[in-house]
């Protein structure tokens, strides 16, 4: 109990002192030169998602415009970023940039600062970020109840969605005004078109709220995927049709990665850190395993089979995220245990992949599915 009370102490320190800064960036910021510029960031240590792909296309096509990249100097994406384009995140110039930017553009909510959670909140509360342009680019499709979303609980004056069915979802449920939510199509999508897949499975899990990462190896979790990738007739499975398979645990997930370096795998079988480039890697891939990740959206995208290892749904749905509109098993085959996994991937492999009874579906889920994201993005962004 101590120890919990001097962490939030300690918290309540840092996020002071903060929030201390970010308020005299802004007394500064007005007396410094007026700018006007486009400020874009994901977490602040990424460039690899939909903040990245409108980037480089606003750079491609409207060089006239000065954009700005907030990113941490040690991230593996930081290299991508045009060298004069980059704020060095939670840097002093970074927290005075919010204030003189003319729009500011996220994956995430709040993105662009430092401590996305704390001034998620602080701006809901105290409006501190009035008058500025907020644009929340997401960073997935969203298909189930978040109520940290709904209006009143954020502050954004634009809300992409990426396709039809969420579109309809978030005007019916998240109760913002006619025109913040505007279907517009992800931005990384515009580079999904364009993929020659190889012979590779793609097992893409999400992560739990509710594990606690001291006791990680003992959580089902771990022990269900541990099954999965050490199973001899998974192996055998990938060894009869001559494929590769690719483990790529989520992000909150990463820190965990030793645990399953340990594990008795095939040769075959790739379990693959932050390094990796999680487009390329669902782009290269013929088949994704999943669980609840929206990351299957992507796959649709590109008209590719998709399959739910879902071992653990109830406790996932009362104590992760509550479902919204979406049934799974109208997206692709949904499975409990590790014997139907296998006998289902082996039924795709047989098949090439055939998702003939799904089709439908991916059809009225992407009305529009093109190479037109990033610019319909840019048109909502202007007439914002």
């Amino acid at each position: 109990m101590k120890m919990k009370l001097s962490k939030l102490i300690l918290l309540r320190i840092s996020q002071s002192w903060l929030l201390i800064r970010v308020l005299f960036a802004r007394f500064c910021a007005m007396f410094t030169s007026k700018e006007n510029f486009w400020l874009i960031s994901e977490r602040g240590k990424e460039a690899r998602d939909n903040g990245y792909a409108l980037y480089r296309w606003i750079k491609s096509n409207h060089p006239e415009i000065s954009i700005k990249y907030v990113i941490t100097k040690d991230s593996k994406d930081y290299h991508r970023i045009e060298r004069g384009d980059v704020i060095e995140y939670n840097s002093f110039r970074h927290l005075v940039s919010v204030w003189k930017a003319k729009y500011l553009i996220s994956t995430h909510i709040m993105g662009f600062m430092p401590d996305h959670s704390f001034f998620t909140r602080f701006d809901t509360v105290f409006h501190f970020l009035k008058g500025k342009k907020k644009i929340f680019l997401q960073h997935g499709i969203i298909k189930d109840r978040l109520e940290g979303l709904f209006y009143g609980n954020i502050d954004v004056n634009l809300f992409v969605s990426g396709s039809q069915i969420e579109y309809e979802y978030l005007t019916d449920t998240y109760g913002y005004p006619e025109g913040i939510i505007k279907y517009t199509g992800l931005c990384r999508y515009d580079n999904l078109l364009h993929f020659e897949s190889k012979k590779q499975v793609l097992i893409m899990p999400t992560f739990r709220m509710y594990i606690d990462k001291k006791y990680f190896e003992e959580s089902d979790y771990f022990k269900a995927y541990s099954a999965f990738l050490e199973s001899s007739k998974f192996h055998d499975l990938l060894e009869k049709y001559d494929y590769s398979a690719v483990f790529y645990p989520h992000y909150a997930f990463q820190s965990e990665i030793a645990s399953f370096h340990k594990l008795n795998t095939s040769s075959r079988v790739i379990i693959a850190d932050m390094t990796y480039d999680v487009q390329q890697l669902l782009k290269d891939s013929e088949i994704l395993i999943t669980d609840y990740s929206s990351v299957f959206f992507d796959m649709m995208y590109m008209n590719k089979p998709v399959v739910f290892y879902q071992f653990d749904y109830e406790r996932f749905i009362s104590e992760h995220y509550k479902s919204g509109y979406l049934d799974y098993n109208d997206v692709g085959p949904v499975v409990e245990v590790l014997p139907d996994l296998i006998s289902t991937i082996e039924h795709l492999l047989q098949n090439q992949g055939d998702i003939t009874s799904y089709q439908p579906y991916y059809d009225s889920t992407f009305t529009k599915r093109d190479t037109l994201n990033c610019k319909r993005v840019y048109d909502a962004i202007i007439q914002c």
